[in-house]
């Protein structure tokens, strides 16, 4: 308590010394109604790095168009500005830690990282077009699960093998299996069975050919329908034995559509608005 109050003594300070250069003038309403441009920016967004030896937070100190991420150490407790290369590298200040807060799982540009908390270096899990989200370990941590899609994965900490552990589709009931659930078409089907020696044998060819072929394949997750609705927080159970998501209908709705004469382009443009009631 004692460091983060001393860091905001420190800023504060900061603050003070440009808003007394603008204090040397008389005090007037045009001064008055440049709001923070005339008072100065006060820092915003405060947050820890995961080793929580260093405070970041947006701060605009030299009056430009935009706020830019400072930092300041617990060592030196001068703020310095983060630069692109430092922030493009820069690890998530959130993120899923094992139970002894060693290590901490974190997702980034659609990407998954593992960050060791003491030597404060990342290894990169996945680097993909695809987005993996909500990483988390396993019980034993052991194994990093993560979302990718709708879908759940797995991927082994010592041996590096990414497992799919289910297999979620939005579809629909098949044309097909729906007509067949109706008993006057299984009724009709099974006496064109009957009746046609070669449609039968052909169907028991092909059921054992099937029966072949996925025989031979690896074990995958089995199939879940979830419907045409959108999946998310998906979560496994510790057991690995039973899943649970939320399921999203989207509604059908309108939306207002708005006319921009002033554009960069010089030409009209739609601006869509809130959804008619």
């Amino acid at each position: 308590m004692k460091k983060i109050l001393i860091i905001i003594l420190l800023i504060t300070g900061s603050i003070s010394n440009i808003s007394s250069l603008y204090g040397q003038s008389s005090l007037t309403i045009d001064k008055i109604m440049q709001g923070e441009k005339f008072t100065g920016y006060s820092p915003t967004t405060p947050q820890w790095s995961p080793a929580g030896n260093k405070l970041y937070f947006n701060w605009n100190p030299e009056m430009e168009q935009t706020p830019s991420l400072y930092s300041v150490s617990l060592k030196n407790m001068k703020p310095e500005k983060v630069t692109l290369e430092e922030k493009k590298n820069l690890t998530s200040f959130s993120g899923t830690y094992n139970k002894a807060r060693t290590k901490m799982l974190y997702s980034k540009n659609g990407d998954l990282f593992l960050l060791d908390i003491k030597s404060g270096t990342s290894k990169q899990i996945t680097s993909t077009t695809a987005i993996e989200t909500s990483p988390v370990f396993s019980k034993n941590e052991d194994r990093v699960i993560y979302q990718s899609g709708n879908n759940l994965f797995s991927w082994d900490i010592a041996s590096g093998t990414v497992t799919q552990l289910t297999e979620v589709r939005q579809t629909r009931e098949r044309p097909d299996e729906a007509t067949l659930s109706n008993p006057n078409d299984k009724w009709l089907n099974n006496s064109e069975m009957f009746l046609i020696k070669v449609l039968a044998e052909r169907k028991d060819k092909r059921e054992k050919a099937e029966k072949e072929a996925k025989a031979l394949l690896p074990a995958r997750p089995k199939e879940i329908s979830a419907g045409s609705g959108m999946m998310r927080a998906m979560r496994l159970s510790p057991d690995n034995n039973y899943l649970t998501w939320s399921n999203m209908q989207r509604g059908e709705e309108k939306s207002t559509i708005v006319p921009s004469y002033v554009t960069e382009s010089g030409f009209t443009e739609d601006i869509r608005s809130r959804s008619k009631v």
